[in-house]
């Protein structure tokens, strides 16, 4: 009976856990790093803030979590867009469609693109974070372009692994200017311009 009352313990736990990243991960995909607080997040989810420093004892734990997660799934994601998908182009637009998928609705920001606009003020392991996931999203990037050159589907002038960056650059970029007029069908229209620029004529 005490075994069993051990394990659901541990299960109400993780389940707190999961619900405190879900909520710090939607405040600071609206406001970034620095607006939210943990008496936003205790309001939201119904505990005491003393039960969020026991999970995370700190700001910077709490969001180097969220990061973590959100530059684990999009770094899967992509790779099972790679492992499922025969075609370079069509890898590229599936991953252009990610950035649709991520603004419908919302409109949200790609979360490290907002938490990059506040670099020189995030502690230095959130930092490192989000740089892994742009590092992680280049490669990945680049390695489609690459398979696509190869393949004679894409077409562009300058080393795999910078076209990697510019692309990057200006998917995110685009998800901005969306932002300003609060416009999927703006974001949609840039984001096949982009492609258009790389498929191979």
């Amino acid at each position: 009976m005490l075994e069993k009352r051990k394990v659901q313990d541990v299960h109400e736990a993780r389940n707190t856990q999961q619900d405190i990243i879900d909520t710090a991960t939607v405040l600071m995909m609206h406001s970034g790093y620095n607006a939210f607080s943990y008496a936003d997040i205790a309001e939201q989810i119904g505990i005491r803030k003393a039960s969020i420093h026991y999970h995370f004892p700190g700001k910077s734990d709490l969001a180097r979590s969220v990061v973590e997660r959100y530059r684990t799934d999009a770094r899967v994601g992509v790779e099972m867009v790679i492992d499922t998908t025969p075609s370079p182009l069509e890898q590229l637009e599936r991953y252009v469609s990610f950035y649709d998928q991520e603004f419908q609705g919302k409109p949200r920001m790609c979360l490290c693109a907002l938490l990059a606009a506040e670099m020189l003020t995030l502690p230095e392991d959130v930092r490192a974070e989000v740089q892994l996931f742009y590092q992680e999203q280049e490669s990945l990037l680049a390695r489609i372009l690459q398979a696509g050159r190869a393949a004679g589907e894409l077409h562009f002038a300058e080393p795999p692994e910078l076209a990697a960056q510019l692309l990057l650059a200006a998917l995110e970029g685009a998800m901005l200017a969306a932002r300003a007029y609060t416009s999927i069908d703006r974001l949609r229209m840039l984001n096949r311009s982009i492609v258009q620029r790389y498929r191979a004529a």
